[in-house]
């Protein structure tokens, strides 16, 4: 079945949303696109990482795929997720300074728009008419490819919308391998993500989700598997350089 429950909001209201210092954006070869300072920033606040770290690449059966899922509610992820009693990991940069991150719920629309665009050029995604199906309360949603499928999943509204869907090469930057379909509601996160990896000295990815445990959503942040440079095991302590 083609669809995912939607629960999350996508407004910024982390609390220390005014704290984080914005960084300018290098445009490069590979991804030619620029974008506003504020998209950018130094993560300021403590990062965590709730799991095992045994062997390279982590799993990604997560919502951040294949980067090293984190985030600053360590407690609350272990909730939202089901990771019962997996161990807690606090990351840092081996240099002192805070990890430096795309926050992709700042992007404007301008921007959203160039960076569908070359995840277009780079035949990482392609845009479909998808199906949402209220699910639940009302304000929760599956994601459906077919608008029969959206009224069997549906208990009460279906409404049609653009979306996006993965194409073979972005499955394999996602999964490892192509015969695994990304969610159509992960596909654009997942195409920016592989076009965040393209801007030299950024760490990793900041989803400012709104802070709501009881309705499974909280900031998360996803760091590059390649920046993680060292574990000190015995201190629960994971390096980035």
């Amino acid at each position: 079945m083609s669809s995912v429950i939607c629960t999350r909001s996508l407004g910024p209201t982390s609390p220390w949303l005014m704290r984080l210092t914005p960084l300018s954006w290098p445009a490069t070869r590979t991804s030619k696109m620029t974008t506003t300072k504020t998209h950018l920033c130094h993560y300021d606040q403590p990062l965590y990482h709730v799991g095992d770290m045994n062997g390279k690449p982590w799993p990604t059966s997560s919502m951040e795929g294949p980067l090293l899922s984190c985030s600053s509610y360590p407690e609350d992820w272990r909730a939202i997720a089901r990771l019962g009693q997996a161990p807690i990991w606090t990351l840092r940069r081996l240099d002192g300074k805070p990890p430096k991150l795309v926050n992709f719920r700042r992007l404007s629309r301008s921007d959203k728009k160039r960076w569908l665009a070359k995840a277009q050029e780079l035949d990482l995604i392609h845009s479909a008419t998808l199906y949402k199906a209220q699910a639940g309360d009302d304000d929760q949603y599956t994601i459906c490819l077919t608008l029969e499928e959206a009224r069997q999943e549906s208990e009460s509204w279906v409404k049609p919308m653009k979306g996006w869907l993965p194409k073979p090469a972005l499955n394999k930057f996602w999964y490892g391998s192509e015969k695994e379909n990304i969610s159509p509601f992960f596909a654009m996160d997942a195409a920016f993500t592989f076009l965040a990896k393209q801007i030299p000295g950024i760490d990793g990815i900041w989803w400012d989700d709104s802070y709501d445990p009881g309705n499974l959503s909280a900031p998360r942040v996803g760091i590059f598997p390649e920046k993680v440079k060292r574990l000190r095991r015995m201190h629960k302590i994971i390096l980035l350089g």
